[in-house]
């Protein structure tokens, strides 16, 4: 039963989101580079933990100046613990329909309850959620160069174009961010602390 389930759920993670023009809804991708047997990777629960660290991560350092705004610690625990009670239904609600219509993973709940386009809208709103997360840890890389140039050398720091923001922002993208792009699978940021 269990070996039924794992190869219903490779399956499923080698479906594309986009219906490719040979391909029928629900077959296998051919030219995938997952070929034979599906790699162990990392448990949902690794993974959820990864992306929420990795978007509280830099949202952490706005915490102070949010809850200024908001009005204080008082009013932004309890605008935190509203939240909180959506977050959580919402939850119970995608495990009840995971349950209900034995799915695995989050986009097969979408695809199963609402379609093909909210599965694809779905995907989409974490691609552009990673990428708004990228673009904020940058920003605080950039602003770290700045600190660290201006501490080192205040002097050098208008004459050198090597020493500007956005040559060491992107040479930090180019060099740590794009070898990660080609990874298919979670399981490398487990190592990279």
């Amino acid at each position: 039963m269990n070996l039924q389930k794992s190869q219903q759920q490779g399956q499923s993670e080698r479906t594309p989101l986009l219906n490719s023009m040979g391909a029928a809804a629900g077959s296998l991708v051919n030219n995938s580079v997952v070929v034979g047997s599906m790699q162990q990777g990392v448990s949902w629960g690794m993974a959820a933990f990864l992306l929420v660290n990795t978007a509280l991560g830099a949202g952490m350092l706005n915490y102070p100046f949010a809850y200024n705004q908001i009005g204080g610690i008082l009013s932004a625990a309890l605008m935190q613990v509203i939240l909180l009670v959506f977050i959580s239904s919402t939850m119970f609600i995608l495990v009840y329909c995971a349950d209900f219509n034995q799915d695995d993973t989050y986009h097969d709940v979408l695809l199963s309850m609402c379609g093909k386009r909210a599965q694809q809208i779905s995907a989409l709103s974490i691609l552009l959620t990673c990428y708004g997360i990228n673009v904020t840890f940058l920003v605080i890389i950039g602003d770290q160069y700045d600190r660290m140039f201006i501490s080192l050398a205040p002097e050098y720091l208008d004459e050198y174009w090597f020493l500007d923001r956005k040559f060491t922002i992107f040479l930090t993208s180019l060099l740590f961010i794009w070898p990660m792009c080609y990874a298919q699978r979670l399981d490398f940021l487990r190592y990279a602390r």
